[in-house]
Parts: structure tokens; C-alpha cells; sequence
């Protein structure tokens, strides 16, 4: 079935894309794929020099083989998405963050959520942790990008990207990692997949109840972590919350918490089996394992075994069980003090 992918970026974010248009085709993709891996290179810089990873040669081999195996990467390279662009911003307000320059950081996290909205969960994270000079910067970025859109492109374009976004019906594809996007594959129909329960009208209140869950879960974690993590968990678990809170949390937005991710999984340490936290390392340990399989599932892997609601619920929906895995090790690593 053909699936009508609306642009549901918003008007100012074309201000980047406005030197491709006189380009043919071809040319503007082939800038448009220089520029993103450039901001990939960069960001990947910019993250092994924080995390600390020293990068031996078989650190180096397995780095490669695990980015090009990589879900996000092939979402990334079938759509041509903003995410490699989108890193770059996204890790320099981390960096920031860690080093304990929050106005920076906010000027940086404005950027990223004038461009993808479901980002605004780190306001009430800034708020709660009472980094007013951030939070402030945050809303003056995001304000004055929407506003510079405005005064270029007017509010007819506004208007357009708002019922684009509205518009969307296609939550249940495989790419989409999402609580709606799997919610949608096993209780309604779709194109390709067969859903477990004909049962659509409980889609919106599930959603909704566990939305919920995921978000208050989330800011607890975010605004009373006081470990030496806790930027770095803080950041991961807002940002894997997001994706899963979003109707459009794509895997291609797994990129956006490659720098906290990193940082976090290169301190984390089995504890002897004599230590009280023995076992929750050991829950830390599966449920990164748990996530493994989604990471590296290839696109068209999501739809063997169809029609069968049960593989639309394991294969199907790999994407959301390996974010949603990831989410709780997050939370497990939280109970262990990032340790």
C-alpha cells in the first residue's frame, strides 16, 4: 500500500533547505547526504571525546560494524530524514550540559524542539531541576526560530504544517518505535500487519493512561537523579521517553540519544555477586540485551511471517520493544545510582 508521507517539519526548519532547490534532484540529495554525514561525523567526534571512549582498532572495527547494522542508520538512509542534522545540535546541548553550561545548552535544545516538538518534555525536566537560565534560553531559541519562519513564510505555511501533523494516520508502520505506533498494529488493522484485537476504540485511552506512566516515571527520574550521571541519564531517558510518549517516534530519532547512551553504557560495570545491587545490574545488563535484536532488525524483517497477529507483536513491533527495553534500563540504571 502506498503511505503519503506528509512534510511535517516546519516552515523555518526550510531555511536549510532553500539553497538545494535549484539543484536537480540527484544533486540536492547527493549535498543533502554530504552535509548530513558530515553532521554525523562530527557528532560521533564530539561523543567519543566526552564518554571518554578510547577507540582501539577492534573497538573501531566493531563500532563500524555496529553503526552500518544499525536499525536507525537504514531509517535514516530509506527516508533521507533530518536526524544526522538534528545530532549535531542535539549532542552539543548535552556536551553543554555536562560541562555544566546550561544557557548554552538551552540554546542548542531550542533549536532541536522548534524542529520536533515532542522534544518539549525537557522543559518541565529544566524546570524541575530549576535550571531557569536554560529553560529560559530553550523557550527564547525555539521562539525566535518559529518567529523568523514566520516573518519569511507567514501563517498560511504555519497553518499548512499544523494540519500536515494533524493529518497523519500512519503510526502503525514498523519504523514507527512508539506506545500509539505498536498500540495501533495489535488493535486495528493495517496494511501490513494483522492486529492481535480488533479493538480500536481502546487505542486512545491505553495511549493516553500510558503516556502518562512513561512521562511522570520520567521527569522523577530526570529531576531527582544526584548521581555523577545525571545529565547523561537525565538526557537518555527524556529523550527515549519522548519517542515513546510521540505519535512519530521513529527509529531514525534513535540518533538524537547516541551521545548520553554511549557515555552511560561505557561506565556501566558488572557488581560482585556479594554487593546488595548485584541482581538490578544483572536486570541492567538483560534488558540492554533484550534491546539488541530490535537495534539490528532490518526494515524488511518487520513484516515476515505475515498475516499472523502474534509476529505483529514480536516482529512487527521490534522496534518498540527495543526502545521500550532501553527505556527500562535506563530506569534500572537510575535504581543503581549509575553504578
Amino acid at each position: 500500500q502506498y503511505i503519503q508521507s506528509l512534510n511535517l517539519n516546519p516552515p523555518h526548519f526550510h531555511l536549510i533547505l532553500l539553497p538545494l532547490a535549484p539543484l536537480p534532484g540527484p544533486w540536492a540529495l547527493l549535498v543533502w547526504g554530504i552535509v548530513s554525514l558530515g553532521c554525523l561525523a562530527l557528532s560521533l567526534r564530539m561523543i567519543v571525546r566526552e564518554a571518554g571512549v578510547v577507540l582501539t582498532p577492534w573497538r573501531r572495527r566493531l563500532a563500524a560494524l555496529a553503526l552500518l547494522s544499525f536499525a536507525g542508520l537504514g531509517a535514516v538512509a530509506v527516508t533521507g530524514q533530518v536526524s544526522f542534522v538534528l545530532l549535531l545540535p542535539m549532542t552539543l546541548a548535552w556536551a553543554r550540559a555536562r560541562r555544566g553550561a546550561w544557557a548554552g545548552a538551552g540554546h542548542y535544545l531550542g533549536l532541536v524542539m522548534s524542529v520536533k516538538p515532542f522534544l518539549g518534555i525537557f522543559l518541565p525536566y529544566l524546570l524541575l531541576r530549576r535550571r531557569f537560565d536554560a529553560l529560559g534560553t530553550t523557550l527564547g531559541a525555539a521562539a525566535g526560530a518559529f518567529l523568523v519562519g514566520l516573518g519569511i513564510f507567514g501563517w498560511e505555511a504555519h497553518r499548512s504544517w499544523i494540519a500536515g501533523l494533524s493529518a497523519v494516520t500512519w503510526e502503525w508502520v514498523a519504523m514507527n518505535a512508539s506506545l500509539l505506533g505498536f498500540l495501533k498494529r495489535v488493535l486495528a488493522p493495517s496494511a501490513y500487519y494483522a492486529p492481535l484485537f480488533d479493538a480500536p476504540g481502546l487505542i486512545g485511552p491505553i495511549w493516553l493512561l500510558l503516556s502518562a506512566a512513561v512521562g511522570v516515571v520520567s521527569l522523577t527520574i530526570a529531576a531527582t537523579d544526584s548521581s555523577a550521571r545525571t545529565v547523561d541519564r537525565g538526557f537518555a531517558v527524556l529523550l527515549f521517553a519522548a519517542l515513546l510518549i510521540s505519535p512519530l517516534g521513529w527509529t531514525y530519532y534513535w540518533w538524537l540519544a547516541l551521545g548520553p547512551m554511549v557515555a552511560l553504557v561505557a561506565a556501566w560495570h558488572p557488581l560482585p555477586e556479594t554487593t546488595p545491587l548485584a541482581g538490578a545490574a544483572r536486570r541492567r545488563r538483560a534488558l540492554l540485551l533484550i534491546s539488541l535484536p530490535g537495534i539490528f532488525w532490518p526494515l524488511p524483517a518487520t513484516v515476515a511471517f505475515q498475516p499472523n497477529p502474534w509476529a505483529t507483536v514480536v516482529t512487527g513491533s521490534a522496534y518498540f520493544w527495543a526502545t521500550l527495553a532501553l527505556w527500562a534500563a535506563l530506569i534500572a540504571d537510575w535504581g543503581l545510582g549509575g553504578g
